[in-house]
């Protein structure tokens, strides 16, 4: 409910005299530039789309209130976010980082896998015995591990393509 709360306080002061089946695209368009002049940042705003976007399918599922404004406005995106780049270590940066590892042998062998095998943290760590063929000389990428509220949870990895079987 907390979320919700945190959200309707948004959508009240700009939204609160529309009815549903009268909001527009033109409306939500404006509701959107609002929250940005109000300071709101990118991620509160698409949280807020979300959120609205999942009241209104609940509205059409439950009460049969039919609008597809916030599809039909699409996502919500900063145009003047800069992609990222993608940092690679070189070698030599990654000898250098070694040494700090060099008398801690479970480290080493973990740091080792992450930097020649391209691991993420999350797979490396959910990597079992059961998932290396010495023979065939290959790792079985099938898990993730992460941590939620101070939990670990395994899960199957986020993409298709993160599974997969890689050379050793």
């Amino acid at each position: 409910w907390n979320k919700y709360d945190e959200v309707y306080k948004h959508i009240r002061p700009i939204l609160g005299h529309v009815r549903i089946e009268k909001l527009t695209v033109a409306t939500y368009r404006s509701f959107h530039n609002k929250l940005a002049e109000n300071g709101l940042s990118i991620g509160r705003r698409q949280r807020i789309h979300k959120l609205m976007k999942s009241m209104l399918k609940h509205g059409a599922t439950a009460y049969d209130i039919h609008t597809s404004v916030v599809d039909r406005y699409g996502t919500i995106s900063d145009p003047n976010k800069k992609k990222m780049e993608m940092n690679i270590m070189t070698y030599d940066d990654f000898r250098k980082f070694m040494t700090a590892v060099e008398n801690e042998p479970v480290w080493k062998a973990f740091f080792l896998t992450l930097y020649f095998e391209g691991l993420r943290r999350g797979e490396a760590n959910a990597l079992r015995w059961t998932d290396i063929d010495f023979g065939n000389e290959t790792i079985n990428i099938d898990k993730t591990v992460s941590k939620s509220k101070g939990v670990y949870l395994e899960n199957p990895p986020k993409t298709k393509s993160s599974v997969r079987v890689i050379p050793m």
